[in-house]
């Protein structure tokens, strides 16, 4: 059953991310075509750079839609009208919650893929970049070398997975705060954003404290580096386990769809 939601929370986003994606896929193909040619010394500047302006609006917009395309979706895919079916289906709270969390992941993880591609195939022509890549490599494994004690790709895999990481606890915790608000029976988007930000304010004066407490102005560029990692790493796993926790307990335990 997991799965099956899974397929259907995927095929409803892309719907509306896949186009976009591919959107900026195709503007950015076109833009290191006229680059290539040389184009653009041939077109005005103003209409250069409304050109230039568009394609950045529409990297934008793709980014802040893919980031909040499922926090829009969890509330209307369970808290609305359509909640009514959605929990007539065979399966536990905690089976939509990870559906919807994994699309989420994989969705921001095709973003950041797009946009990286998009940004280097506007830089740089393949070949700039064929050659490049290496001296980026060996510079970032003499950093994390020298601050971490890390190769280059021991230090972009623990990179990955604390990227990977935020995505789901900021995810889980815009999820648990719409659990919060679909408690009240009235405003309940307004109850969800309060919610929200008292959440991020009080996990901010908690880590502000942790900093604090543990001494991290008297730290050495190397050990605040490390400890920033490893502090991230395993905030991002206590956090993602309570939202997720208090959420399945809210949607199974406290459902309203009044």
């Amino acid at each position: 059953m997991l799965g099956k939601l899974i397929a259907f929370d995927l095929k409803a986003s892309a719907r509306i991310l896949f186009p976009l994606h591919a959107a900026v896929l195709l503007c950015t193909l076109v833009g290191r075509l006229m680059l290539s040619v040389r184009i653009t010394e041939y077109i005005p500047e103003l209409m250069l750079a409304l050109i230039f302006l568009f394609y950045f609006l529409l990297l934008v917009a793709t980014v802040v839609i893919s980031s909040f395309y499922f926090i829009y979706w969890f509330y209307k895919n369970l808290f609305t009208d359509e909640g009514y079916l959605m929990h007539t289906i065979p399966a536990p709270s905690w089976m939509h919650i990870t559906s919807k969390t994994v699309g989420m992941i994989l969705w921001q993880v095709i973003d950041l893929a797009v946009v990286v591609v998009c940004i280097f195939m506007l830089l740089f022509s393949f070949r700039e970049f064929a050659e490049a890549f290496p001296q980026m490599m060996k510079y970032l494994s003499v950093f994390f070398t020298y601050y971490m004690d890390l190769e280059a790709w021991g230090a972009i895999a623990l990179s990955v997975l604390i990227f990977l990481l935020s995505i789901i606890v900021h995810g889980l915790s815009a999820f648990m705060c719409i659990a919060i608000g679909q408690l009240f029976n009235r405003h309940r988007i307004l109850a969800a954003f309060i919610a929200y930000i008292i959440l991020s304010i009080a996990v901010s004066f908690i880590s502000s404290f942790i900093m604090i407490a543990v001494g991290y102005d008297t730290m050495g560029s190397d050990t605040y580096l490390r400890f920033s990692y490893l502090s991230e790493l395993f905030s991002s796993l206590v956090l993602s386990v309570i939202y997720f926790i208090v959420t399945n307990y809210l949607i199974s335990r406290r459902l309203n769809l009044e």
